[in-house]
């Protein structure tokens, strides 16, 4: 019943998953699941005034479209097979033969089943009501559910079924994730604990496998939950809800019936049940109200515009009653036990203190009845003067005693009050050294898993100037090669143009050759012409008349 009284002092209190880091490594086949604590608090029940309880924040959801048309580079509901997972013909040997105990853990711890207990209950949580938006990512559109409270789920269908992921409010990376095989638990970056399809814990050393696959999910779950804050959110369809709706439900009732197989599954639910009710009281309501209400709409051809469930569920007196009584019905119960349980404290308190009494009463009177005997008997030896004397002293020694034994008992109380004031002041002690040592521990995750982000950051940012480095010393090579041909192509182009002149210019030199040759050889055929016409001038000239007058005539004269 302490926790009854510990629940309610936290009433209104905000919400928080916190899992503590173990201190060894992502490949450490000897990983223990540490404590799995869930301080939710349940929203609107007032310690002091339950008729003044408020209802929890409700869910947010984007209208449901009647078209199946993808999202922005998404294809609604498709299947395909993507290399970070495993091919539609997955099998693995731990399937091989269901009776092979060697494949589990023997003795998981008593943590061993809360991540996957609160995986479970969020989804019974959801139930059936349809997706509150979807997003593009990857080919494919994820739908995603969002709690009140800001818990999340996401789911993508791959082959074989889906793949389902589960977020802590504020977190950034899934606490579990869950694949139609297989559930990987995490806390912090590890992989803290893998579960069968039938909710047994895997040995850590034979599941190498599992933990391989575990870590690519866990970095996916980062990119969806990334995605799913810088993609529009859109509507889903709601003909491919209403087909697909049952393979999500399927797969909630199997984890139901493994949760029946495993009794450390159902001590957790049973630690936190009173919690859960309380917390999640009207997100059930609503959620239920939702698929109820997608149900009415489905049977009617889907006519007219797409219910706003949540909306409606606001604005629905009769569900605000019921979640507010059934609130209030908690209120009472815990209340209830908290008195009880002051009450048969205070009784058992009261009892011991009797009974303590009573005993010391006892043994002081044996004491004094065997001391009165001894002292007759001295009486009866001695005289009765000696025996009065002696009576005398029994009775201040009596005396004596019973101070003595007052003394005793207020000093056994003024004990017994200090010993329960230190024990009061160590159990506050310890309380507030665990509250900083997790907060300590919050602190140092959140520390290096600032750390880690920055690490990335600046290795992908080194990775970036890296490759913008042998980009551009490519680019440089790829231009200077370009100028080497390019130069090559003009000493060519400028040597052909220096071939081509020198055989024009050769050919011209040999045409003006010709032409002069040609020239000189009409000359010389000319002079030889000329030289010829002379010599038969002159010999025309030689053969003339005799008897004339000519030069030889004188000559022989």
């Amino acid at each position: 019943m302490v926790r009854k009284i510990s629940i309610l002092s936290r009433l209104g209190s905000g919400a928080a998953l916190a899992l503590a880091l173990a201190a060894c490594g992502p490949d450490d086949a000897q990983n223990k699941l540490a404590n799995v604590e869930w301080p939710l608090s349940a929203y609107g029940i007032d310690a002091g005034a339950p008729s003044n309880m408020s209802l929890a924040p409700l869910p947010e959801a984007e209208p449901m479209v009647l078209d199946d048309r993808p999202a922005p580079g998404g294809a609604v509901g498709q299947v395909r097979n993507v290399s970070y997972g495993y091919a539609p013909q997955y099998f693995d040997d731990a399937y091989a033969n269901d009776y092979d105990e060697g494949w589990y853990d023997e003795a998981p711890s008593g943590n061993s089943y809360g991540l996957i207990a609160l995986a479970s209950v969020l989804g019974g949580v959801l139930a059936n009501s349809p997706p509150d938006y979807g997003f593009a990512y990857d080919g494919v559109e994820p739908w995603a559910w969002e709690t009140g409270d800001h818990y999340r789920r996401y789911a993508e269908p791959i082959p074989g079924g889906w793949r389902t992921y589960y977020y802590a409010p504020e977190a950034d990376y899934p606490f579990l994730v869950r694949d139609p095989y297989y559930a990987y638990g995490y806390q912090g970056e590890r992989v803290a604990v893998i579960y069968d399809r039938h909710g047994r814990v895997l040995d850590p050393g034979r599941a190498w496998r599992q933990r391989q696959i575990a870590g690519r999910y866990y970095d996916r779950g980062f990119d969806l939950y990334r995605a799913s804050r810088s993609e529009r959110r859109i509507g889903v369809a709601a003909p491919v809800w209403a087909q697909r709706r049952e393979q999500l439900w399927r797969a909630q009732q199997d984890w139901d019936r493994a949760r029946d197989r495993q009794r450390a599954w159902q001590d957790w639910d049973r630690r936190h049940d009173d919690v859960i009710t309380a917390r999640w009281t009207q997100e059930r309501a609503v959620r239920t109200y939702a698929a109820n209400r997608f149900d009415r709409w489905r049977q009617q051809d889907f006519r007219g515009t797409a219910p706003r469930f949540y909306r409606e569920a606001a604005q629905d007196p009769q569900l605000r009653k019921a979640v507010l009584a059934k609130q209030a019905r908690l209120y009472r119960q815990a209340r209830q036990e908290q008195l009880a349980d002051a009450r048969d404290a205070r009784q058992d308190a009261a009892h011991q203190r009797q009974q303590a009494q009573a005993i010391a009463e006892r043994r002081a009177d044996s004491r004094q009845a065997l001391l009165l005997d001894r002292r007759q008997l001295a009486m009866q030896q001695q005289g009765d003067r000696v025996a009065q004397q002696r009576q005398q002293q029994v009775r201040q020694q009596q005396t004596q005693r019973q101070q003595v034994a007052q003394q005793r008992q207020a000093l056994l109380a003024d004990r017994r009050q200090q010993a329960s004031q230190q024990r009061q002041s160590r159990v506050a002690e310890r309380r507030q050294q665990v509250a900083q040592q997790r907060q300590a521990r919050a602190v140092e995750q959140r520390q290096q898993i600032a750390r880690q982000r920055q690490a990335r950051a600046a290795e992908q940012r080194q990775q970036v100037a890296q490759q913008r480095r042998s980009h551009v010393a490519e680019q440089r090579q790829q231009i200077a090669e370009q100028r080497q041909a390019r130069a090559a192509g003009q000493r060519q182009q400028v040597a052909q143009q220096r071939q081509a002149q020198a055989a024009e210019q050769r050919q011209q030199l040999a045409e003006r050759r010709q032409s002069a040759m040609a020239q000189q050889r009409q000359q010389v055929m000319q002079q030889r012409q000329q030289a010829m016409q002379a010599r038969q001038q002159a010999r025309a000239e030689a053969r003339g008349p005799r008897g004339g007058g000519g030069p030889g005539h004188d000559r022989k004269q």
